[in-house]
């Protein structure tokens, strides 16, 4: 021991085999006992083992030591491709989140246009539902009016009919039409179901994949922890032998009494050198756990990433898919603007044609108007006229009862004229005696015309 601490050969200097004896051991009685030293020597061999196993042990460390660099490293540049994955990430997801608002906004905007237009069309097919019903009500009295007009005008029943044909012709348009909307409407309701379930299978396909690079990740780190397992297992092997044949160095020291001191040397060194290896391994174990304990919580933020980054990619396909149902809504949005359009021709034909069937009937209503102020004049024409007729035949009668009045009364006073003349000439001719027999007597004998008036007949009278 005085040697190797003034400076003299030590312990590690010495060829292998050989032990270092101090002068006290020279001059003690053990030193009589120089022919046991070959035995010695051979019982120094599980020393050598143990120096063996010992530079085995730190070579192993060293190559522990570079590869715990090694992976740091890869480790250190791993979490920055991820804080830069991740910073690239952040900005696309604030984007692709600012998007997805917007077309939000859109979607929301275009539902509430699309529930206004159902609604506007809704309420346009119940008013053109109920002009069709008024149509029909007053196509019904039309029908009555025609048939009731039919007698009096033919042209007027076809006409009637040919409206009818029109009419009937509207609302079978009418109903194809809102069969249409029907069929739009349903296609409509299968597309958005179709879209839904769509986005639920992507839905499940991204968990699946998200799930299966957990998995993958799970068994790398379970791969990795199992690799630092069995390094450390055999670690603690090499460890145990080490500790075994220490024991048996402390024996082989017992019993080899010559090599006491330097065994003594050889186990403290061992043991310093085994407890700063245990320590040192123990640190490594301890950077070790450290480092799962990062690795665990970089796979956490690995899986984080990963969801937002799934996020976002299903945020995109959902924006994608929002970008198509949108075009796809505007397409039936522009199918359903073209039927509407189809209808409001429709509607607009068939409000001409009502407008046409309306002056019909106003002409069929002054026509059947005409024909009845015609009947009506009629009737009151041959009315007045067998009036008339009555009363002539009436004074006709009158007349020829005054005129047989007349006749009689002119009978009588022709009978009474030719009595009169009779006695006129009776009277003449008495007078004629008499002048004969008187000549100074003179009498007038002229007679003057006179026109006396007829008696006018009872009939003339009133």
């Amino acid at each position: 021991e005085g040697q190797g601490r003034q400076g003299g050969p030590s312990f590690a200097s010495l060829p292998r085999g050989e032990i270092p004896m101090s002068s006290t051991a020279v001059g003690s009685p053990r030193a009589k006992n120089a022919a046991a030293l070959p035995r010695l020597r051979n019982r120094e061999e599980p020393v050598e083992i143990l120096q063996q196993n010992f530079e085995v042990v730190v070579e192993l460390l060293k190559s522990s030591e570079g590869e715990n660099t090694r992976l740091n490293d890869r480790l250190n540049l791993a979490a920055l491709e991820r804080a830069a994955i991740a910073r690239t990430w952040r900005l696309s997801l604030r984007t692709m989140e600012d998007e997805l608002a917007t077309l939000s906004q859109r979607c929301l905007l275009l539902e509430e246009r699309a529930a206004a237009s159902l609604d506007v069309q809704t309420s346009m097919l119940a008013q053109a539902r109920q002009e069709t019903q008024h149509v029909r009500e007053e196509l019904l009295a039309a029908e009555a009016k025609a048939a009731a007009a039919a007698a009096a005008a033919t042209a007027a029943t076809a006409s009637e009919a040919r409206a009818l044909e029109a009419a009937a012709a509207a609302r079978v348009g009418m109903e194809r039409g809102a069969e249409e909307l029907r069929d739009a409407r349903s296609a409509l309701e299968a597309q958005l179901s179709a879209a839904k379930v769509e986005a639920k299978e992507q839905v499940e396909r991204s968990a699946a994949e998200q799930r299966q690079a957990s998995d993958a990740a799970g068994r790398e780190e379970l791969a990795r922890d199992k690799m630092w397992s069995r390094l450390c297992s055999e670690m603690d092997g090499e460890i145990d032998r080490l500790l075994v044949t220490a024991r048996t160095v402390s024996g082989c020291e017992a019993r080899a009494l010559a090599a006491e001191r330097a065994a003594d040397e050889l186990r403290e060194e061992s043991r310093r050198v085994v407890g700063a290896e245990r320590q040192r391994v123990a640190g490594m174990l301890y950077k070790e756990a450290l480092q799962s304990h990062t690795l665990e919580e970089q796979a956490k933020q690995l899986e984080s990433l990963n969801d937002r980054l799934a996020e976002a990619q299903q945020a995109k396909r959902e924006r994608i898919e929002a970008v198509e149902a949108q075009k796809a809504m505007e397409e039936q949005m522009q199918a359903l603007a073209d039927s509407k359009s189809k209808h409001v021709q429709s509607m607009l034909a068939l409000d001409e044609q009502l407008a046409q069937e309306q002056q019909l009937r106003v002409e069929q209503d002054q026509i059947v108007q005409t024909l009845q102020a015609a009947l009506t004049d009629r009737a009151t024409r041959e009315a007045s006229t067998s009036e008339r007729a009555r009363r002539a035949e009436e004074s006709l009668e009158a007349l020829k009862k005054s005129y047989r009045e007349v006749r009689q009364q002119l009978g009588k006073a022709l009978t009474s004229a030719e009595k009169a003349r009779t006695d006129l000439r009776s009277a003449e001719a008495a007078r004629r005696a008499i002048a004969g027999s008187h000549p100074c007597a003179s009498v007038q004998t002229e007679w003057v015309s006179m026109i006396l008036p007829l008696p006018t007949p009872k009939g003339m009278q009133q």
